[in-house]
């Protein structure tokens, strides 16, 4: 039995279907805004095959004939399925959210922004949450991650705290695993209420790391 639109707040209200895990979510992704119309529309096939299946079923044959465009025209924009969701994953992570929107921060008070913000990113393009809350690509969603900002984390946290560098990058591994893990658990619960999960979560946090403040 599906979430109706208005209590996942993941979810857009234009375009809906129901994924595989019976949670409805949005047909159509801000994810195209930044691309040509063809690759948006390759990405957004893609996007709406694996509300259904996981990549690793997905076929270029399948997504043509889902696309209802030719192979040719496919290799012309990637080389592979694999090419093609990196492009998405690097859209999203390249996004910047609203400022108005929150991200955690170290200790309160500190300007520092989380800077991978995840939960603000996927709620930016709803429709994605098909990929960065696939349990099955999260070792390619963390590697991702972790090239966009892994080394500005461990910068702030080293400059706020007093850990070493190999300290720093335990905990941004740490964080950075339980976030998607409790993003992805919201997600699937079609929660209401994420945001005080994850003030919740970055209280949590930011207690922890007081301890080693500078």
């Amino acid at each position: 039995m599906g979430h109706s639109i208005g209590s996942n707040p993941f979810i857009s209200k234009r375009f809906v279907f129901h994924n595989r895990y019976g949670y409805t979510c949005p047909l159509q992704s801000r994810i195209m805004t930044g691309s040509s119309d063809m690759e948006g529309r390759i990405k957004q096939t893609l996007l709406t095959m694996l509300s259904g299946m996981s990549f690793q079923d997905v076929t270029v044959r399948a997504l043509c004939e889902r696309a209802h465009i030719g192979r040719g025209t496919f290799y012309l924009h990637y080389r592979n399925l694999d090419d093609l969701l990196d492009s998405i994953i690097d859209e999203v992570l390249g996004d910047d959210p609203p400022n108005e929107w929150y991200r955690c921060g170290f200790r309160k008070g500190e300007p520092y922004n989380c800077p991978y913000g995840i939960c603000d990113k996927v709620r930016a393009h709803p429709g994605t949450a098909a990929v960065f809350f696939d349990e099955s690509l999260a070792p390619r969603i963390i590697k991702k991650v972790s090239a966009f900002s892994k080394e500005m984390y461990v910068r702030s946290l080293m400059t706020q705290c007093d850990v070493t560098r190999i300290e720093a990058e335990t905990i941004f591994v740490f964080q950075l695993n339980g976030c998607l893990a409790v993003n992805r658990f919201s997600y699937l619960r079609g929660d209401v209420d994420w945001e005080n999960g994850r003030d919740l979560i970055a209280g949590f946090i930011q207690g922890g790391i007081e301890r080693y403040a500078r």
